[in-house]
């Protein structure tokens, strides 16, 4: 006896337990403890924590990739670089702006 659709049924559970795999792989990567260095804990612990402000939320805060740098007077960049690594992070606290 020769079961007709068990190819294709055993195809569609590997592709759904591949999709739950992915998305609970994702879902542990997203839970990983955020740490920072001693003086970005402090200054995250003085500043941002007592506004409920997370610290994932903080990292993508303070991170290169997503800070813009603006200058007013310079014609060569339009007004806006992109951060460096070594640059200072502009630390927004309602609406006034200071740099650390």
């Amino acid at each position: 006896m020769q079961i007709i659709g068990a190819p294709s049924l055993f195809g569609w559970y590997f592709v759904f337990v591949v999709i739950n795999l992915t998305q609970l792989l994702y879902i542990l990567y997203q839970l990983r403890p955020v740490t920072f260095d001693r003086d970005l804990d402090g200054i995250y612990t003085k500043m941002f924590e007592p506004f409920s402000i997370s610290r994932l939320e903080f990292k993508r805060l303070i991170s290169a990739e997503s800070a813009q740098v603006r200058r007013h007077n310079d014609p060569t960049n339009n007004g806006t670089t992109r951060a460096t690594p070594t640059a200072t992070p502009l630390v927004v606290v309602g609406s006034k702006f200071g740099l650390l």
